[in-house]
């Protein structure tokens, strides 16, 4: 597997990793099995998962709890998608679509696989696999045996750069 780097693509946020890491996990959905023994969890249908500036939406979504906080979710969907807000003004959107997120909730890593796109602002990434760091705000994206993963990056305006 081939990995591209992208790194200082996306604008800074506000709040610090362990802010947002702090932030409850709200999850709906159609449709909801919770197994409290294991701490495995089943959301299908519309399902809608927030923790603070991040949103993730799909069909499907797996989720699994330690200690009563949220730890990781895998999101299925047609696409499952996954958006995290501007945290300024100023600051740019962040979206994934894919055909599975996981969402590892303690470490504010996305795995994002099978026909990923990812786009901040103008700027848009297409791989096999796309990783994205939320802290430090870093994207790697790969592809696998022949495919390859592609970046389309526009200018910044000028007089936005410091």
């Amino acid at each position: 597997m081939r990995w591209i780097p992208i790194i200082g693509m996306l604008a800074a946020l506000t709040a610090t990793a362990a802010d947002r890491r702090d932030e409850p996990v709200s999850i709906r959905a159609d449709h909801i099995e919770i197994n409290e023994r294991t701490g495995y969890a089943l959301y299908r249908g519309h399902v809608r998962l927030q923790q603070g500036d991040v949103t993730i939406r799909a069909e499907r979504l797996e989720a699994w709890q330690r200690d009563g906080k949220t730890q990781r979710a895998l999101a299925s969907g047609r696409p499952a998608s996954f958006y995290q807000a501007p945290a300024t003004p100023s600051d740019e959107a962040t979206g994934f679509t894919a055909a599975r997120i996981d969402y590892h909730v303690r470490q504010r890593i996305v795995h994002a696989t099978g026909n990923a796109e990812a786009s901040r602002g103008q700027d848009r990434f297409q791989a096999t696999t796309l990783r994205y760091e939320i802290e430090p705000r870093r994207l790697f994206a790969g592809g696998q045996g022949d495919g390859r993963a592609s970046a389309t990056l526009h200018p910044k305006d000028a007089k936005a750069a410091p």
